[in-house]
């Protein structure tokens, strides 16, 4: 987890509970990081203070799990933010936002 989005994570603004319980374990990041071999967080930052991409790669290509970078697949698309613009140098094969059902299949 980004120590940005730790540090971020106390009420009123985010209902502690669903952060902090019983057994939690977090290791805070500052930026990106390779997690293990093919998977990564890319450091996203807009939607919240810390906010992480994670990045798989395929034997298709690099696969984004961006979350929250964006609500809206046009602003992903169109490279709205550095943040989004992070994603698109990674030339993905594919993109996928929490709030749509859909990925965006780049080119």
């Amino acid at each position: 987890m980004q120590r940005a989005e730790l540090e971020a994570a106390v009420a009123p603004s985010y209902l502690e509970e669903w952060v902090h319980f019983p057994g939690e374990s977090y290791i805070a990041l500052d930026g990106d990081a390779q997690l293990f071999a093919g998977v990564s967080v890319l450091f996203t930052p807009g939607h919240s203070a810390g906010h992480q991409a994670v990045v798989v790669e395929t034997d298709d290509g690099v696969v984004v799990l961006a979350g929250d970078v964006t609500y809206s697949m046009r602003e992903l698309i169109g490279a709205a933010t550095p943040s989004i613009l992070r994603i698109h140098a990674l030339a993905p094969q594919r993109v996928y936002l929490a709030h749509h059902e859909r990925p965006w299949l780049p080119g």
